[in-house]
């Protein structure tokens, strides 16, 4: 039970069934990642039979360098690593499991949905009405006149204002949009369409798998929505948490993806779903019934961990071995100056790579391991 809206439902519903549900949780040394505090405040509150563990950093690195182990594709999620040691913890009290997936992708769950809300809205309004493309548009225009356009739709739709940071994240993303696709993807990927990343056999790549479902008359938090549950909920989350588990000879089993209740979210106005910067309406309505909203009204967080500043420190040297130039010729898929580059940036603190970084970490050891 990771304490947000999808798991506590699960695990209050549970409770009202049979009384006598177990949960788990884990917990960080570092209390900047550390929520196992939620978890542990809502089982008391249902009264579950609560087993949380808190793992030092060298639990997590110890099964970093040996993840390649547990996935038999080369799998970028770097929340696979708190799921398998969790799955550990569980399978020695249990042998089945429910987990709260499914719920985010239904019901309109993170936070990419409220940016299509607030933003890409008014966007196409403010192009349509001015007969320009505004994305390419912000080509040329410097981030502090971008800053205040965006300040300004802030206050129009009544949100919440948006750190520096977060601005000149958004701003470059926003730069590559032409399209609903093109907005999601820049949401949702960490390499365009035909990145320098490749090497010129590999650059032509080019993802047509959701072109009919962002050309059809859906707005564009439902073709969101539809995108992630037949990509990232089945060939990211499903996965991770199906390969973390049986490494465990843990079974898991997800509620939200009954067909019955899948069917039924499909016939939810998205109203239910999403509005006025307020997700997963629905659900958190039917969970203050069991609970007070002081459990589970925050922001959302994410299975994370503090793998950036361990690549900084700790895994430098391992992160210089797998991505070695040594190893990245026995393939030849990627262009190594940009591997560098990335690298570089990252150690200095220039910039977050770390998403980047761990995906092509995950595939070099995938192909040491079962291709070379």
């Amino acid at each position: 039970m990771s304490g947000g809206i999808d798991s506590s439902l699960t695990v209050a519903l549970m409770q009202k069934l049979q009384n006598q549900t177990k949960t788990f949780t884990i917990g960080y040394e570092n209390k900047n990642y550390d929520e196992s505090k939620f978890s542990q405040n809502i089982s008391e509150y249902l009264n579950t039979d609560h087993t949380s563990y808190t793992f030092s950093k060298n639990d997590f690195l110890e099964v970093i360098v040996k993840v390649h182990d547990v996935y038999s594709e080369p799998f970028a999620d770097s929340s696979q690593i708190p799921t398998i040691l969790l799955s550990k913890i569980a399978r020695k009290n249990v042998k089945v499991v429910l987990t709260g997936d499914g719920g985010d992708e239904l019901f309109g769950g993170y936070n990419r949905y409220l940016y299509a809300n607030k933003y890409f809205k008014y966007i196409q309004i403010f192009s349509n009405f001015y007969g320009v493309n505004f994305f390419k548009l912000l080509n040329f225009i410097p981030i502090k006149i971008f800053s205040i356009l965006i300040q300004i739709l802030t206050y129009v739709s009544k949100s919440e204002k948006i750190n520096n940071n977060k601005l000149e994240k958004i701003f470059n993303k926003l730069k590559h949009i032409n399209s609903k696709k093109t907005f999601y993807n820049s949401l949702t990927r960490e390499w365009p369409e035909n990145s320098n990343i490749f090497n010129n056999n590999y650059k032509n790549f080019k993802d047509s798998k959701f072109d009919n479902l962002f050309e059809k008359k859906f707005n564009i938090e439902d073709s969101m929505m539809l995108a992630d549950f037949q990509s990232y909920l089945t060939d990211d989350i499903l996965c991770k948490v199906d390969r973390a588990s049986m490494y465990s000879s843990l079974e898991t089993r997800t509620p939200f993806l009954s067909h019955e209740l899948i069917e039924y979210s499909q016939t939810i106005p998205l109203s239910y779903k999403i509005n006025n910067g307020i997700t997963k309406i629905i659900l958190k309505k039917i969970l203050s019934k069991y609970l007070p909203e002081k459990f589970f009204m925050r922001p959302k967080a994410g299975f994370a961990i503090p793998i950036s500043d361990w690549m900084r420190n700790d895994l430098k040297n391992w992160v210089n071995d797998i991505l070695s130039p040594e190893i990245c010729n026995k393939h030849n898929y990627f262009n190594f100056q940009i591997i560098q580059q990335l690298k570089d940036e990252h150690f200095k603190g220039i910039s977050n790579h770390e998403h980047k970084l761990w995906s092509l970490i995950q595939f070099n050891n995938w192909y040491l391991t079962h291709i070379d």
